[in-house]
């Protein structure tokens, strides 16, 4: 059993230096590499080329492939725009298909959905982003320090590395199957044309697919009325209503009448 390649892990370093007061972050994409077995995996790892002293692996998030069209209902496509070593924005991409060169770009919620935990977005005095799992920034003082605006944003982690077991909702977090290597299978169901993170739901892939399978809404037992399909309903309720004001009283009273002694008569037949 495998992880599903629409969904990766991204990872979190942080540059903490309290005598400084300089705190940097940024969001990089995980490192391929070789196994014992010879198979390929995707691992947060430090580059120490680009990260000197004082860089941490900080944690582990997972999202969606920035790569996926059209973008599902519900994920935003995020880019973390850097300035080499730190991440120095993070910004909405609102083209669907401006992934920008210079960032790490992928797609999450931007509400707290079950299962997933908020990423707080920081600024700090000196205008770096940092990305953090804690809503209180880092140091004594917190002078100067602000949020992003799109802060927090919510994502996916593994139950068993991350800093708290509980999501975003106030609940237990999933603990997921995991694949060969350790990670977490996540899985996910439909929910309003959205694919919602739930233990007992099918792949990503699938869930994707059911979304897009009803968009006139033909199924009455699969997702939410769609705007096309309230219309036509609107419509069609008008010239209901409007048939039966343009009809007059006293002919809807004697077929009402009509109705009611055919009823009798047929009583009358059958009794005897």
């Amino acid at each position: 059993m495998s992880s599903s390649i629409i969904i990766s892990q991204f990872c979190i370093l942080h540059y903490n230096d309290k005598s400084t007061s300089t705190y940097r972050g940024v969001i990089n994409y995980p490192t391929r590499i070789q196994t014992k077995d010879g198979l390929e995996k995707l691992e947060c790892v430090k580059n120490n080329q680009e990260y000197e002293k004082g860089w941490k692996n900080y944690h582990i998030f997972y999202a969606f492939s920035p790569m996926v069209r059209p973008i599902p209902t519900g994920l935003k496509l995020i880019n973390a725009i850097k300035t080499s070593p730190s991440t120095q924005t993070i910004e909405y991409s609102y083209d669907p298909f401006d992934i920008q060169k210079n960032s790490v770009s992928f797609m999450t919620w931007s509400q707290p959905v079950p299962a997933t935990v908020p990423l707080y977005l920081h600024i700090t005095p000196n205008g770096d982003s940092y990305p953090s799992f804690n809503a209180t920034p880092p140091g004594e003082s917190k002078q100067g320090w602000k949020y992003n605006k799109l802060s927090p944003l919510y994502v996916l982690v593994n139950y068993d590395t991350h800093i708290s077991n509980i999501d975003a909702n106030g609940f237990l977090l999933p603990k997921w199957k995991k694949d060969i290597y350790g990670y977490p299978i996540f899985r996910f169901k439909s929910s309003d044309n959205r694919c919602i993170p739930d233990k007992n739901g099918t792949t990503i892939e699938k869930c994707f697919l059911k979304t897009d399978e009803d968009i006139l809404n033909q199924n009455p037992n699969y997702g939410p009325t769609s705007l096309l399909t309230r219309l036509q309903i609107g419509i069609q309720s008008k010239k209901s209503n409007k048939f039966f004001k343009n009809i007059n009283p006293y002919i809807i009273t004697i077929v009402v009448t009509l109705f009611i002694l055919s009823l009798i008569t047929c009583v009358i037949i059958l009794s005897n």
